[in-house]
């Protein structure tokens, strides 16, 4: 019989504090072992009742068998006992109906078929886990309704995440919701909100006037209380040994035809290539004025017929050319948001013959799967991993890389953290 993982002393000191606890939510850093702890906190609930709890597991598709390897390390289930639940719908079908898998590790975007939802209603799971928890912080979300359906009488719930508030303390109730049936915060999501929060604009005559909820000042170290009742939020310098992140910004200088359609952007918003007169690029709000502006620096234009052009000059991709190499032999992540970057950066790095693997939306589950792996294993040649921040961000560890590159981003504060745009850090 193999060794089980053992849990490093911090990680034994959560396991103790929600071991007898019926449900925890585990608001940790990446990198802090979440997946760990929760599967050590499985085992502890199954060896103490002696019997192995119907179990179901919802994760982002990319580290669907992350969770089984973790378990298997972590617990004495049996393989043939944990059902990876994926592919094609009739594969999923079959595999909820196998009558050996008493834990079901699932996406959440599979919930939203009504057959598997109401299939994973009647497995009953005892023990559920919400990974990424924040991805059910809509209380009106298909997503939040399904698992609420299927959690609502288990036992035992573990909510994790690394960023469970990512616009407003809102977030919070539904992911409790899912933990503790409203014990903490309230079954009434609106009594909630009238308790923490106050509209600035109530006092507005007009009936029209746009609410303005802002979180009560006064309320703080009350709503933390209840917070840290049932969950623990812990960062990863607190709890690690490891080396200072350090962060670098370097500033890349536009090229004559950036600056000339920049100007012409910002300004007039529009702007033309003398090759396509009658084909500008044109800005209708002020929302696209930011899109096409991130497009340009990062060395194209997309075109009323939405053709996308490549610059003549690049001084972007040509600044992370020059990182890639001065960073030569250290492996390096490079976050992306763009389709066009993603081919730009692995062509330049085709031609430099540098080895590398890509995570986003262009690649399928599989791949991305894969891709990971190969990224991690230290023996092979693959230097580089192209990830757009929302396939790649949240659930999956990349540990290999010890530098970070952040090419373009988008403006979601889950996906882009509260770095800047063009912005080199370098992680750990």
């Amino acid at each position: 019989m193999s060794e089980l993982l053992e849990p490093y002393q911090f990680q034994t000191e959560i396991i103790d504090r929600f071991k007898n606890e019926s449900c925890a939510g585990l608001f940790l850093d990446m990198g802090v072992g979440k997946t760990l702890i929760t599967s050590n906190l499985i085992r502890y609930k199954m060896n103490k009742h002696q019997t192995i709890f119907r179990t179901v597991i919802f994760c982002p598709i990319i580290v669907l068998d992350n969770w089984k390897r973790e378990l298997l390390m972590s617990t004495r289930i049996p393989s043939e006992m944990i059902g990876v639940i994926k592919g094609s719908k009739k594969k999923r079908l079959d595999a909820l109906a196998n009558p050996k898998y008493k834990v079901l590790i699932i996406n959440y975007e599979a919930t939203r078929t009504e057959v598997i939802k109401n299939l994973l209603i009647k497995f009953k799971p005892q023990i559920a886990v919400c990974d990424e928890s924040h991805i059910i912080k809509s209380r009106t979300s298909q997503i939040y309704k399904a698992v609420r359906q299927i959690t609502c009488n288990s036992f035992f719930r573990y909510a994790l995440s690394g960023t469970p508030i990512t616009n407003t303390a809102e977030d919070v109730w539904s992911q409790f919701m899912f933990l503790d049936n409203g014990a903490t915060f309230g079954e009434r999501f609106f009594s909630f909100k009238s308790r923490y929060f106050v509209n600035k604009n109530a006092g507005w005559s007009s009936d029209k006037a746009f609410p303005d909820w802002q979180f009560i000042p006064s309320l703080e170290g009350c709503f933390r209380g209840k917070l840290q009742e049932k969950s623990l939020f812990l960062k990863k310098e607190d709890c690690l040994d490891l080396p200072d992140l350090v962060e670098q910004t370097i500033s890349v200088p536009m090229s004559t035809e950036q600056k000339k359609h920049y100007k012409e952007l910002k300004t007039e918003l529009i702007t033309w290539i003398d090759e396509q007169p009658d084909n500008p690029t044109i800005v209708s709000n002020a929302l696209v004025k930011l899109l096409r502006l991130n497009e340009l620096l990062s060395g194209y234009l997309k075109l009323s017929d939405d053709t996308i052009e490549p610059l003549k000059t690049n001084p972007r991709l040509d600044a992370l050319m020059t990182l890639i190499e001065n960073t030569n032999p250290h492996k390096m992540i490079i976050f992306s948001v763009f389709k066009n970057n993603y081919k730009d950066i692995a062509r330049e790095l085709k031609k430099r013959k540098i080895e590398f693997v890509e995570i986003h939306g262009g690649v399928s589950t599989k791949r991305k799967l894969e891709a990971v792996d190969v990224f991690n294993d230290l023996s092979n040649n693959v230097r580089i991993c192209i990830v757009h921040p929302a396939s790649g961000g949240v659930g999956i560890n990349l540990k290999a890389a010890k530098y970070t590159a952040f090419y373009t981003r988008n403006h979601s504060m889950k996906d882009t953290s509260s770095r800047r745009l063009g912005t080199f850090a370098q992680a750990l």
